[in-house]
């Protein structure tokens, strides 16, 4: 839960693929049913990975020790 009554929800598929939705908590749903999440497949984030959100950037960061790369997703609409 974040500030606002906003949910960052983390959603892993039967394959490792993630989908990360950010929605107000009422519309979290409607976000699920439409698939307005942003899809993170496993092939490219590794095995191994840590997700970290900065609620006052609003950006979600992806570090992977298995492909060293860091993944910045920015969310501006909330």
């Amino acid at each position: 839960m974040l500030e606002g009554e906003r949910l960052l929800l983390v959603v892993a598929d039967r394959a490792g693929n993630l989908t990360v939705y950010l929605d107000r908590l009422e519309g979290i749903d409607g976000a699920i049913a439409r698939s307005r999440g942003k899809l993170l497949n496993r092939e490219k984030i590794g095995h191994e990975f840590r997700l970290a959100y900065d609620e006052s950037k609003k950006m979600l960061a992806v570090v992977s020790s298995d492909k060293v790369r860091v993944r910045l997703r920015h969310y501006p609409r909330y």
